[in-house]
Order: C-alpha cells, then sequence, then structure tokens
C-alpha cells in the first residue's frame, strides 16, 4: 500500500505554467506529474549535490566548474547503465 502526504510549495510562475501544460498534455493532475518528476529525477539531483559537495572539499574542486562536475556525474552514471553492482 502506497502513503502520502501533502506539502505545499512556492513555485515560479513560469514553471507552473510549464508543469500545467505538461499536466494538460498528459491528462494528468499538477500532482501526478510532480511525483513522476520526483520519481525519475530525485536521485539524480541527490547524487548531483553529493558529488559537488564532495568536490568543494576536494583540491580539485579549483579547477572544475559546477558544470564541468555534472558533466562528469552524468558520464559516469552513463558508462554504468546496464551493469549489475
Amino acid at each position: 500500500m502506497s502513503h502520502s502526504k501533502k506539502i505545499s510549495f512556492d513555485i515560479d510562475i513560469k514553471l507552473l505554467k510549464k508543469l500545467d501544460n505538461v499536466a494538460l498534455i498528459a491528462d494528468r493532475p499538477r500532482a501526478y506529474i510532480l511525483n513522476e518528476l520526483a520519481d525519475n529525477f530525485l536521485d539524480d539531483l541527490a547524487g548531483f549535490y553529493l558529488a559537488s559537495h564532495l568536490l568543494k572539499d576536494s583540491l580539485e574542486s579549483e579547477y572544475t566548474p559546477i558544470g564541468k562536475a555534472w558533466e562528469l556525474v552524468q558520464q559516469r552514471r552513463d558508462n554504468g547503465k546496464g551493469q549489475k553492482r
């Protein structure tokens, strides 16, 4: 059985319009789209923030811009797809 909890948060008007557009196209409510986003991308976002935090405290942080760090995280994830852990 799935448990859920209601939350509320502020969202930029432009993002809300995009969300409503996707919800309209998918014929789903906003909450469904937001749950899909969280389910599909929250782990990647957490990995990015963790990698950024670890990189910030390393010697390489002076030489690796955050955009490059994100690229490296994505490359590592892509290279690991399909492999058993």
